[in-house]
Protein backbone atom coordinates (compact mmCIF):
# COMPACT_ATOMS: atom_id res chain seq x y z
CA UNK A 1 0.00 0.00 0.00
CA UNK A 2 1.75 3.46 -1.52
CA UNK A 3 2.61 6.18 2.08
CA UNK A 4 -0.31 8.47 2.64
CA UNK A 5 0.94 11.52 2.64
CA UNK A 6 -1.70 13.73 1.87
CA UNK A 7 -2.71 15.37 5.17
CA UNK A 8 -6.26 14.24 6.55
CA UNK A 9 -8.69 17.48 6.59
CA UNK A 10 -8.04 17.66 2.75
CA UNK A 11 -10.23 15.01 2.14
CA UNK A 12 -13.33 16.58 3.19
CA UNK A 13 -13.53 18.70 -0.01
CA UNK A 14 -12.75 16.86 -3.45
CA UNK A 15 -12.00 18.83 -6.45
CA UNK A 16 -15.51 19.50 -8.43
CA UNK A 17 -16.07 17.12 -11.31
CA UNK A 18 -15.33 17.91 -15.01
CA UNK A 19 -19.13 18.97 -16.66
CA UNK A 20 -20.86 15.63 -17.78
CA UNK A 21 -22.25 12.94 -16.35
CA UNK A 22 -19.18 10.73 -15.60
CA UNK A 23 -19.12 7.18 -17.00
CA UNK A 24 -19.46 3.75 -15.44
CA UNK A 25 -17.56 2.00 -18.49
CA UNK A 26 -15.00 3.53 -20.83
CA UNK A 27 -15.96 2.76 -24.64
CA UNK A 28 -14.07 -0.52 -25.83
CA UNK A 29 -13.09 1.73 -28.72
CA UNK A 30 -13.06 5.53 -29.28
CA UNK A 31 -14.46 5.66 -32.56
CA UNK A 32 -17.76 3.97 -31.15
CA UNK A 33 -19.02 6.69 -29.03
CA UNK A 34 -22.50 7.43 -28.83
CA UNK A 35 -22.45 11.36 -28.66
CA UNK A 36 -21.11 13.94 -30.96
CA UNK A 37 -18.01 14.37 -28.83
CA UNK A 38 -14.65 12.90 -29.13
CA UNK A 39 -14.07 9.38 -27.74
CA UNK A 40 -10.77 10.63 -26.09
CA UNK A 41 -12.80 12.90 -23.75
CA UNK A 42 -14.95 9.89 -22.48
CA UNK A 43 -11.90 7.85 -21.86
CA UNK A 44 -10.65 11.11 -19.84
CA UNK A 45 -13.45 11.66 -17.81
CA UNK A 46 -13.81 8.41 -16.86
CA UNK A 47 -9.93 8.53 -16.23
CA UNK A 48 -10.65 11.47 -13.90
CA UNK A 49 -13.57 10.12 -12.24
CA UNK A 50 -11.41 6.86 -11.02
CA UNK A 51 -8.60 9.45 -10.12
CA UNK A 52 -10.64 11.38 -7.72
CA UNK A 53 -12.69 7.93 -6.39
CA UNK A 54 -8.93 6.17 -5.67
CA UNK A 55 -7.93 10.25 -4.06
CA UNK A 56 -11.08 10.23 -1.86
CA UNK A 57 -10.46 6.62 -0.88
CA UNK A 58 -6.58 7.51 0.41
CA UNK A 59 -7.89 10.05 1.99
CA UNK A 60 -10.67 8.41 3.83
CA UNK A 61 -7.78 5.59 4.65
CA UNK A 62 -5.33 7.96 6.11
CA UNK A 63 -7.98 9.71 8.41
CA UNK A 64 -9.15 5.94 9.35
CA UNK A 65 -5.59 5.02 9.83
CA UNK A 66 -5.12 7.62 12.72
CA UNK A 67 -7.72 6.24 14.85
CA UNK A 68 -7.00 2.13 15.11
CA UNK A 69 -4.45 1.08 17.47
CA UNK A 70 -3.87 -1.91 15.47
CA UNK A 71 -2.67 -1.04 11.93
CA UNK A 72 -2.09 -4.26 10.57
CA UNK A 73 -5.77 -5.51 11.01
CA UNK A 74 -7.40 -2.36 9.80
CA UNK A 75 -4.79 -2.13 6.83
CA UNK A 76 -6.37 -5.60 5.60
CA UNK A 77 -9.46 -4.49 6.11
CA UNK A 78 -9.34 -1.29 3.91
CA UNK A 79 -7.38 -3.10 1.42
CA UNK A 80 -10.38 -5.43 1.44
CA UNK A 81 -13.13 -2.79 1.54
CA UNK A 82 -11.21 -0.97 -1.76
CA UNK A 83 -10.79 -3.80 -3.63
CA UNK A 84 -14.77 -4.49 -3.28
CA UNK A 85 -15.94 -0.87 -3.54
CA UNK A 86 -13.46 -0.61 -6.79
CA UNK A 87 -14.87 -3.66 -8.25
CA UNK A 88 -11.82 -5.63 -8.14
CA UNK A 89 -13.27 -8.32 -5.86
CA UNK A 90 -16.62 -9.94 -5.13
CA UNK A 91 -15.93 -10.89 -1.16
CA UNK A 92 -13.90 -10.35 1.88
CA UNK A 93 -10.42 -11.34 1.68
CA UNK A 94 -10.64 -12.48 5.25
CA UNK A 95 -11.06 -15.85 5.86
CA UNK A 96 -14.42 -17.02 7.61
CA UNK A 97 -15.94 -14.33 5.90
CA UNK A 98 -16.61 -10.55 6.20
CA UNK A 99 -15.69 -9.21 9.82
CA UNK A 100 -18.15 -6.30 10.96
CA UNK A 101 -15.46 -3.50 10.77
CA UNK A 102 -15.52 -4.22 6.69
CA UNK A 103 -18.97 -4.27 5.96
CA UNK A 104 -19.32 -0.53 7.48
CA UNK A 105 -15.98 0.71 6.11
CA UNK A 106 -17.58 -0.90 2.70
CA UNK A 107 -20.94 0.86 3.16
CA UNK A 108 -19.26 3.90 4.00
CA UNK A 109 -17.01 3.68 0.98
CA UNK A 110 -20.12 3.13 -1.57
CA UNK A 111 -21.72 5.83 -0.16
CA UNK A 112 -18.15 8.25 -0.67
CA UNK A 113 -18.32 6.73 -4.85
CA UNK A 114 -21.67 7.23 -5.06
CA UNK A 115 -21.37 11.04 -3.95
CA UNK A 116 -18.95 11.55 -7.02
CA UNK A 117 -21.06 10.01 -9.88
CA UNK A 118 -23.69 12.35 -8.56
CA UNK A 119 -21.00 15.38 -8.96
Amino acid sequence: MPPMNAPPHQGHHPPPPPPGPPMQHPPPNMGMGHDPGPGPMDNSEASSFNERASKAIDDFEAVLMEDYEDKNYIREVLKSARARVLGNATDSSFPGGEPKDEAVILDALRNLIGSLKDE
